[in-house]
């Protein structure tokens, strides 16, 4: 698909947004473009804040790429929605879980899927709770979340994206919280890394007094996922962003811009009311903001950035050609149904991939069934 496929992406008449907004860099606080999408997630929030975190979209250091990020965000998110009928595949036997959903989630309605493992194909069954998201509901049987999904041009190419998106997840889980795993990186070296876009924005930033502190995690069988912090020590917000792809530079870029993007929205929490500490264990992504947004954040992320390793090298010896082949064993559920007719005539589908032997994203650190019995510390992750 070209840009103009993008860009009609978010056209009312699409059905996938309501309303765009997009913002120019204005000034430290923002500095980058950003496209928020209102996709219809306000229809079931379930806080009261003041400020409403249920748009998504992208934001970014060049205008173009930032409205193909967010119509591909914008695509995948309605797509979670549930707004549409899927296969409920009632005789279909369960896939494997590990870590996606609790054995509860199992007694309730489900979505067909597909099982692939190398060249076997089976068709199986997903609770349907571990996929809608928002949720319908509460409880502790199950942690939906966007995590693990991607759309693309076409099934094939969203459930690579997706596949990425689950390796992704999975290494932040597990070296969030044994950072004495993690490595940190030079940001000095990052234009030799092929990411000079990404220096210019931190050089940028730490002359308004930002820190950055780039962390390689060891990602499954591939280059590894980088890490950005972005501690504002000035306003008291810390916001963290990662990356994962081929080309060591090019995560290095998306980690840094995605961890701009969210201090813009931590700063904007700020911006309606001050920010108290929420009660631990976090349970709703509001709550999330909220304590990276308080006066807890940047004390937590010095004593996280405490543990992590000395400085290493990341390895770009290993950029895969077929991120599915590095996640291995999974289940894939098509979504791409429940898109609106003129989405999917531009040639869009979705994907949402769930991988026993990963562990994905937190939404809610209070189940214990999704917990990491190795954690070294109790510091809540803070993507948001």
């Amino acid at each position: 698909m070209g840009i103009t496929s993008f860009a009609a992406t978010l056209s009312p008449d699409m059905g996938i947004a309501r309303e765009v907004r997009v913002f120019p860099p204005d000034g430290d606080g923002r500095p980058l473009w950003t496209v928020a999408v209102d996709i219809g997630m306000k229809d079931r929030r379930d806080d009261r804040a003041a400020l409403d975190i249920t748009w998504v979209g992208a934001a970014g250091a060049r205008r173009a790429g930032t409205v193909v990020r967010a119509a591909g965000e914008s695509v995948e998110r309605a797509a979670l929605l549930g707004t549409g009928a899927l296969d409920p595949g009632d005789d279909l036997p369960w896939a494997p879980r590990g870590m996606s959903w609790p054995e509860d989630a199992e007694g309730g309605a489900g979505y067909a899927a597909t099982w692939i493992d190398g060249p076997t194909r089976r068709a199986v069954r997903v609770p349907a709770t571990a996929v809608d998201y928002p949720p319908r509901g509460t409880g502790d049987d199950s942690d939906p979340g966007p995590s693990g999904t991607a759309s693309g041009g076409g099934l094939a190419m969203a459930t690579g994206n997706a596949c990425k998106e689950c390796i992704e997840r999975d290494a932040a889980m597990r070296g969030w919280y044994r950072p004495e795993s993690a490595r940190r990186i030079d940001a000095s070296n990052l234009a030799a890394a092929g990411a000079a876009e990404a220096l210019r924005l931190v050089r940028k930033l730490s002359v308004a007094g930002v820190e950055f502190h780039l962390v390689a995690l060891d990602a499954r069988g591939g280059p590894d996922v980088v890490l950005a912090l972005a501690l504002d020590r000035e306003s008291g917000v810390v916001g963290a962003g990662l990356g994962l792809e081929a080309h060591p530079g090019q995560a290095a870029l998306r980690a840094v811009q995605e961890a701009l993007q969210i201090r813009t929205l931590l700063l904007d929490l700020k911006g309606v009311g001050p920010c108290a500490a929420p009660a631990l264990p976090i349970q709703r992504e509001i709550d999330r903001a909220g304590y990276w947004a308080s006066e807890a954040a940047v004390p937590a992320a010095d004593e996280w950035l405490s543990h992590v390793g000395g400085y290493a090298a990341s390895r770009t010896d290993r950029s895969p050609s077929d991120w599915t082949r590095l996640v291995g064993r999974f289940a894939v559920v098509d979504l791409t149904p429940r898109l609106p007719a003129p989405a999917r005539s531009l040639g869009w589908a979705v994907a949402r991939v769930f991988a026993p032997e990963l562990r994905p994203l937190r939404m809610s650190e209070a189940p214990r069934w999704n917990g990491a019995d190795d954690a070294t510390h109790d510091i809540p992750h803070p993507f948001v």
